[in-house]
């Protein structure tokens, strides 16, 4: 069971997605993007004064 007392099977049926999609998504959503992470460090890196 999902939170919400909903079955999970009967969630997918009703939004016409396969369990292989649900989980994929959920684990992309998970993913950590490395390229993001380094972009925003480097603009932290170089703006943090104004922050102050």
């Amino acid at each position: 069971m999902v939170s919400g007392g909903f079955l999970l099977d009967l969630l997918l049926e009703t939004a016409r997605l396969a369990r292989s999609t649900y989980y994929y998504q959920l684990k992309q959503l998970g993913r950590v993007d490395k390229e993001l992470k380094s972009e925003i460090q480097a603009i932290f890196t170089d703006f943090h004064y104004f922050s102050d």
